[in-house]
């Protein structure tokens, strides 16, 4: 098509009518205007891929009414049914207007030219290819199909090949039955897809959008993608075959179709309240959607076969094939059979050279890209070239260097081909940048809507973007960076090769997220749609792992196991990390988590957990009392909660702590499970072996004893408000006793040097306390007492067996939570901070913080709240009252020997910080067992990242108590940090912010990381002078000033 451009005053039109007619018959235009023949003379149009079409000049404002009118073989007119249609004309302008049969009332819209432009070159210019250019061979839409195998036909005989289906809607309910029901009756592929998300077979994709909108419940959106990936997935592959159902719908229909549900997953994908899950299977859907080009969604699209059908160099048999078999069935009912129709063709055609003509085959050649393009079914290569017009002349050169290096690659030969490999990897990187830089900025002015759709496709592929941003920021500054022979006192390549290692786990470990939110996601709605449609088993069963094999994901998932092994061999690492070393022997059995119950009832003797994953805040004693080891299956902070509970269940019941990052050796461990085995575990390394099964070895009778005297209950005797200089241990409990003297040892710190001449200086936030007794004061007021007191007996006794214990612990923390602080209290604390400050509410009980009881991490704190929102802070204290009855909680004070009612709670209110870094710092090294050198671990942001074993490794360091020797043990990877921002209200809410390593100080910066370490050296001595034992101590980094705000025996 092409259209003139207006002169002025005039109008210039081309009048397209979407209409195929019978072999002999042609269309013509009759109208009132001279230049549609004035209702006398027949203005004839000319057939094009379209549909029949007509050039006119108009003066412009003038009105016309015409009609199509088809002439036959012998001349006899057949004219439209209906009014005539009306065309009123603007003053100027070059226009499209495109005209159904029989449709005389539909509204006359003219489309500018400038929409239209970019159609006209792909016609007369992009889609006229060689045969040269293309790709041949299976392609990879085909590779996978399932379907039947294509078959020729020489008359219409699709209703005869029909296969028997069966559907079983058992147990089905909401969308899925929904789906399930309409799949019976959509017979044909574009019925199909129309039911995206909806599942309805409505032909308006306007009602689709209005149901996505209005009529999904919250909640339902996630399962509504999910099917419909799934169930195109397998229409895509031929599970869920497509027939022709009578109907009469060009491929332009399924365009269509594709392109309003392009828009609407572009609606989705950009909402703020879209989640990751529902973005990951967005990208699972559009590549089951066809092409919606602009040469896809003109009126007569994909018009090469019809004019090869009816080739004069090809027998007439061959026409019969190639006409009932593709072309007919393909502007009836176009499905993806056709494309593994034409492959099934073009490979017969050119099995035997000069069987066929060669004008024959390239024209073939030329239609089987056009249906590849048509299905989203181009390779790399191919779709890559559908970006080409789109980028600017740099990403035009990346482009065609690394075509040229893939081509190279290809056809090198595999011994021969190392430096091709690394040159394609460059270039390929090279071109990425190019692509991501032209999503992040936009695209040309003049770039087409098909590249827009590809571009945006790419985009859509990514999977947490900024994560990868920052991983990919963090290798580049690494290779930048390049090897040191110094870090400060430090070996630079052994700390490069650090650096290095955390970036790789942090990497592995984005793989694993991927694959476990897959895995999350398909197999149960898999197995439930599969058993309904009647998929293979097969099939269903191996859906979710075909879909993480079939990603970029998976690739970079074994490239990062091949790394961190080659990193461990040059560091001298096994993939071992002993938390508490010892040997001892048990009954190797894998479970999920640490939580009561966890352990098979049938477990008898001692045994060594193998744990898949852990929070970090787990107490493994209340899992049982026969476990000797643990062996976890993922990195976690030494320093964590669990790791310090860990230690203390060592002191007292000998429970060895290791974990285990390296895939070869978890795999070889998993292999062990049920076997009696033997763990040793020491500085020097670990060791798994089978033992001898002597289950007499080892004496699981705990003594509890000590433990019931350490918890006595404090008086409530005093409810005032306790200033934090003033707090003890009898009012306010361990934790708070020890921030009060932490508070007046700070004062003295900015005078102490350490022996090295470190400053040991540290600050406290101020505070004050809610004391012992202030629960029950509430509850009195509450009228609540009693309900409590009978509660609190039945967990007293309750056991684990089933789910009682559960209901009673959350009917005791709802009750709990119901309080509110008194208003004595609310307005004590209001006179002594500002009414805006930032505070957070931190637990003090009587039964932590403890020599051989820490229970660290076991009760509540709530971060970020104010005084200026009484309700919310009101709502921190009662949570923290009511932490005390967490079902852990519960069970961890009952291993212990402590009877519930005599846990008490007092509430810590301090000054909240929002640090750069926070710390736990042991004063005797859990790894080294060494009295000289502290141990610390370090985490970006606030302190909760840290403690609660969140997934990742801290900035881990040692630092010698009299001099200023420190070593680096590991750079930190934790993907997130967590902070509180000023502008944020104070609701008792955290943001998460991604991290990026290569611009933190502590992992660049090898003078601040030595002088953070000894400064951090220099406090942990100091403490464990003052308070006569090893301390854990937990504080932070505010600018150039540290902060102390905890410490308690450390376990060793």
């Amino acid at each position: 098509m092409r259209v003139k451009l207006s002169a002025p005053g005039k109008v210039c039109l081309n009048i397209c009518l979407d209409l195929q007619v019978k072999y002999g018959e042609h269309v013509v235009i009759l109208g009132s205007a001279k230049e549609l023949g004035s209702w006398k003379k027949q203005v004839p149009m000319s057939w094009s891929e379209r549909g029949w079409v007509c050039d006119f000049e108009f003066d412009g404002g003038q009105s016309a009414e015409f009609k199509f009118v088809i002439v036959g073989n012998d001349k006899t007119l057949v004219w439209e049914t209906g009014n005539n249609r009306i065309l009123k004309l603007p003053e100027g302008g070059s226009y499209v207007i495109v005209c159904h049969w029989n449709s005389t009332g539909e509204p006359a819209k003219l489309l500018p030219l400038g929409l239209e432009e970019y159609r006209d070159r792909v016609e007369d210019v992009g889609h006229k290819p060689t045969a040269d250019a293309y790709e041949l061979g299976t392609s990879p839409f085909v590779g996978q199909w399932q379907g039947r195998a294509a078959s020729f036909m020489q008359s219409n005989e699709h209703h005869d090949r029909e296969v028997e289906r069966k559907w079983d809607t058992t147990g089905l309910k909401g969308l899925a039955l929904k789906l399930v029901e309409e799949d019976k009756n959509a017979r044909n592929w574009w019925r199909k897809v129309c039911p995206f998300i909806i599942l309805d077979i409505a032909q308006h994709l306007e009602v689709v959008r209005e149901i996505i909108h209005e009529s999904l419940e919250v909640g339902e959106l996630l399962e509504a993608l999910i099917c419909s990936a799934v169930y195109l997935k397998w229409v895509n592959t031929g599970q869920i075959p497509c027939f022709e159902d009578g109907g009469h719908h060009r491929p332009n229909k399924h365009a269509e179709i594709s392109r309003d549900i392009f828009c609407e997953l572009e609606k989705i994908t950009c909402s703020k309240d879209t989640s990751p899950q529902e973005l990951l299977v967005i990208r699972k859907i559009h590549p089951c959607l066809p092409s919606f080009k602009a040469e896809f969604t003109a009126p007569v699209p994909l018009t090469r076969i019809r004019d090869i059908a009816h080739r004069n160099d090809i027998s007439h048999d061959l026409k019969q094939e190639i006409k009932h078999t593709i072309q007919n069935k393909l502007h009836r009912n176009a499905g993806p059979e056709d494309l593994v129709s034409t492959e099934a063709m073009l490979a017969r055609i050119t099995k035997d050279p000069g069987e066929y003509s060669e004008a024959f085959i390239e024209h073939f050649k030329i239609f089987h890209q056009e249906l590849k393009d048509f299905f989203n079914a181009g390779s790399l290569t191919e779709q890559l070239e559908s970006l080409r017009e789109s980028l600017d002349e740099r990403g035009v050169s990346a482009l065609a260097a690394f075509l040229e290096c893939k081509k190279s690659l290809d056809a090198a030969a595999e011994s021969n081909s190392v430096l091709d490999l690394i040159k394609t990897m460059l270039s390929l990187s090279a071109l990425r940048q190019v692509i991501v830089k032209g999503l992040e900025s936009g695209l040309k002015n003049d770039a087409s809507d098909a590249a827009i759709a590809m571009r945006q496709k790419l985009g859509l592929s990514g999977w947490k973007p900024g994560e990868c941003a920052a991983i990919g920021s963090e290798l580049t500054a690494w290779q930048e960076k390049g090897l040191l022979d110094k870090e400060g006192s430090e070996d630079g390549k052994r700390i490069w090769a650090l650096r290095l290692k955390a970036t790789l786990n942090r990497t592995r470990r984005l793989t694993e997220e991927y694959s476990d939110a897959l895995l999350q996601i398909f197999p149960k709605k898999v197995q439930m749609l599969g058993k309904a449609l009647g998929i293979p088993e097969n099939s269903v069963r191996t859906y979710a792992e075909a879909e993480i094999r079939a990603g970029v994901i998976f690739q970079v998932s074994k490239l990062c196991t091949f790394l961190l092994k080659a990193v461990r061999t040059a560091l001298g690492f096994q993939g071992w990390d002993v938390l508490v070393p010892g040997s001892v022997s048990g009954t190797l059995v894998q479970v999920e988590t640490i939580v009561p119950g966890s352990l098979p009832s049938s477990s008898e003797g001692p045994v060594i957990l193998m744990v898949n994953k852990a929070e970090g805040d787990e107490e493994v004693t209340t899992a049982g009392s026969n476990i000797t080891g643990v062996i976890l299956l993922q990195e976690l902070p030494h320093l964590s909660h669990l790791g310090t509970n860990e230690r203390e269940a060592f002191m007292q019941e000998k429970v060895i702590f290791v974990t285990c990052e390296d895939e070869e050796q978890v795999s070889d461990i998993q292999k062990h499970a049920g076997k009696y085995m033997r763990l040793e575990a020491s500085s020097s390394g670990v060791d798994l072996s089978p033992s001898s099964n002597d289950r007499g070895a080892v004496s699981f009778k705990k003594n509890l004893s000590s433990n019931g005297s350490s918890a006595a209950k404090g008086g409530n005797s005093s409810l005032r408000l306790i200033p934090l200089a003033e707090a003890d241990v009898l009012t306010s409990g361990a934790k708070a006793a020890a921030c009060s003297r932490l508070a007046s040892l700070a004062a003295a710190s900015n005078t102490v040097n350490s022996d090295n001449g470190v400053s040991a200086s540290f600050r406290v936030p101020s505070g004050v306390v809610i004391p012992f007794g202030s629960m029950d004061l509430a509850l009195e007021e509450n009228k609540s007492t009693k309900k409590f007191m009978t509660l609190l007996q039945k967990i007293e006794t309750e056991g684990v067996e089933n789910d009682e214990l559960d209901k009673l612990c959350k009917q005791l923390q709802l009750l709990v939570s119901s309080l509110r602080l008194s208003d004595d209290i609310f307005d004590s604390i209001m006179s002594i901070f500002p009414n805006e400050a930032r505070l957070i509410v931190r637990s003090s009980a009587n039964v932590e913080d403890l020599v051989g009881m820490s229970a660290a991490g076991l009760y509540e704190s709530i971060p970020n709240v104010s005084l200026s929102n009484p309700t919310v802070f009101s709502d921190a204290v009662s949570q923290v009252w009511a932490s005390l009855f967490t079902r852990r909680a519960v069970l961890s004070r009952r291993a212990a020997g402590i009877s519930q009612k005599d846990a008490t709670m007092a509430v810590l209110v301090q000054e909240m910080l929002s640090p750069d870094l926070s710390f736990i710092l042991h004063t005797l090294s859990p790894t080294e067992q060494d009295h000289n050198i502290v141990e610390a671990e370090i985490a970006p942001g606030l302190g909760e990242t840290l403690a609660s074993g969140t997934r990742g490794t801290p900035w881990r360091v040692l630092s010698g108590k009299f001099d200023r020797t420190v070593r680096t043990l590991a750079f930190a990877n934790f993907s997130e940090e967590m902070a509180v921002s000023g502008a944020d209200p104070a609701d008792g809410e955290v943001h998460r912010l991604t991290v990026d390593y290569s611009k933190k100080p502590l992992t660049v910066d090898p003078k601040f990381r030595q002088q953070f370490s000894q400064h951090l050296g220099a406090i942990g001595l100091f403490l464990e002078q003052k308070f006569g034992c090893p301390q854990d101590v937990e504080g932070c980094c505010l600018g150039e000033d540290i902060y102390v705000v905890q410490t308690r025996p450390q376990p060793h």
